[in-house]
């Protein structure tokens, strides 16, 4: 711990000021691929969409068993058509969010490497 002097107020820092520069420690990503960060983007977005699919299927089952059951005629396609929707949406979820999340990863690697080549890519620190 040291302290400082600024317009007359002391100022305490409990750390030095580390020198940012590159060395053994830091790297710059200075390009990402758009295709390979597209692939992650999607194959995260298809889980998400595989969990809120399984969330989906668990609600619109239970409806379903409880609009069949307390129905005027205990069997009503509503309870089909509930749980109709939920085994679409275990197979649509994750391939629609599969599908946005590997757009949304390309356009972002592509706005990424643009922005890098101005300001000179992304610092980080590695031991």
């Amino acid at each position: 711990m040291r302290a400082a002097r600024w317009h007359g107020i002391a100022l305490v820092m409990l750390a030095p000021p580390r020198q940012v520069g590159i060395g053994e420690d830091n790297m710059i990503i200075k390009r990402i691929g758009v295709i390979s960060a597209a692939k992650i983007g999607g194959i995260i977005g298809a889980a998400f969409g595989l969990i809120i699919g399984v969330i989906f299927f668990l609600v619109y089952s239970v409806i379903g068993v409880a609009a069949s059951s307390f129905g005027p005629d205990h069997g009503s396609g509503a309870g089909a058509l509930l749980g109709g929707l939920g085994v679409i949406s275990i197979i649509a979820f994750p391939v629609m969010y599969g599908i946005a999340g590997f757009i949304g990863g390309l356009l972002q690697a592509f706005i990424y490497n643009l922005a890098a080549g101005f300001v000179g890519g992304l610092q980080v620190e590695t031991e």
